[in-house]
């Protein structure tokens, strides 16, 4: 562990402010951890996403512990963790993690690293899709509202000239 090497030492805090933001954002961040530790730690795939697996076990369990006794915004009698989405998501996330567990274990790294490229490009153009759809969306409500409040500022001003 010691001496750390620069790299080492920019990687830790680097590592740390992404997870916390992936952590705040709610996604995890184990395609991002995955590559920070090849690239900072020079660790190889397999120990990557042991390290990485761990992280995000530690930061959502951080995050359940913040969240516990937060209140949902538009309903105050109910928590703002949803247990019922829980334990419906629950045992797909367990199956998959023995699942990649095994996998882990059979392919060799550079199978693996493969695939994680092509899950984080995938997951990449869906996130840019889906961006770029909301964004349209908000600019056309946006330019909606725009029009609308200006047919009423007219409306206001001949009035206040009529009368």
């Amino acid at each position: 562990v010691f001496p750390q090497e620069g790299l080492e030492i920019g990687g830790l805090f680097v590592f740390g402010i992404i997870m916390a933001l992936c952590t705040v954002a709610g996604i995890g961040g184990g395609g991002i951890a995955n590559s920070m530790l090849i690239y900072f730690f020079k660790f190889e795939t397999k120990p990557a996403v042991a390290i990485s697996s761990f992280s995000i076990l530690v930061c959502t369990t951080f995050r359940f512990f913040y969240n516990f006794r937060a209140r949902h915004p538009e309903k105050p009698n109910m928590n703002v963790l949803d247990y019922g989405l829980a334990s419906i998501m629950m045992p797909t996330t367990l199956a998959g993690s023995e699942i990649g567990g095994y996998v882990l274990l059979i392919f060799p790294s550079i199978y693996i690293q493969g695939f994680l490229t092509l899950l984080l490009a995938f997951l990449t153009y869906q996130t840019t899709k889906k961006g770029l759809q909301i964004h349209r969306k908000e600019v056309a409500e946006i330019e909606k509202q725009a029009k609308v409040g200006g047919e009423h500022d007219e409306g206001n001003i001949n009035t206040g000239l009529q009368g």
